[in-house]
């Protein structure tokens, strides 16, 4: 994959591996933890709207075992997809319902070259934009990027990116809740 590249892969999974992900991660035993900020966990600014929840699976040298262990052949998917990468962080999301169909912050999920990939846990609307601008550590006019793409989110949809891609998701208009699989590959 050319790191320029945005990829669209739909049925990225097995059918029944898909509904079994699915199941866990809307199940009531999953456990979801509160963000002010869900598109910038770090950032310590807080718009009305940009809230959500997350479920760390791997970040760095911390994990949820029990997750990554679900979690594993997707990822070893993506890798496959992707060539010689390794998986340094995933994370789950979720953004619910918001009548205005609210844009949350254009960001980069980290530093450094790497791939990512966004996973569609469930059908839903709250389209994911990926932008033209790369992060260079400048600041510049949000308003004034240019989309590149435009993805709709859809179960079992997967799209892998140039993770210095500025990209933001909506939170969904439509549906009660949005959920996926964020996950950031370094390359070797």
């Amino acid at each position: 994959m050319k790191q320029s590249d945005v990829t669209v892969i739909d049925n990225f999974l097995t059918k029944s591996y898909h509904e079994f992900i699915h199941r866990a991660l809307t199940g009531p035993n999953f456990t979801w933890f509160f963000q002010d900020n869900i598109s910038d966990v770090d950032n310590k600014s807080i718009t009305l709207g940009n809230c959500g929840f997350n479920h760390w699976v791997l970040n760095g040298g911390s994990q949820d075992s029990h997750l990554e262990l679900l979690l594993t052949p997707l990822f070893c998917q993506v890798k496959d997809h992707l060539g010689k990468v390794e998986i340094f962080r995933a994370r789950i999301d979720m953004t619910v319902f918001n009548a205005s169909n609210h844009k949350h912050t254009p960001h980069v999920d980290c530093s450094g070259p790497h791939a990512t990939a966004i996973y569609y846990v469930n059908d839903s609307d709250g389209e994911t934009i990926i932008y033209d601008e790369k992060s260079t550590g400048k600041t510049f006019n949000y308003d004034k990027m240019k989309v590149k793409e435009t993805i709709q989110p859809k179960a079992n949809r997967i799209v892998i990116f140039d993770g210095s891609l500025y990209h933001t998701g909506h939170s969904p208009s439509k549906h009660s809740n949005r959920i996926l699989i964020n996950s950031n590959y370094a390359y070797l």
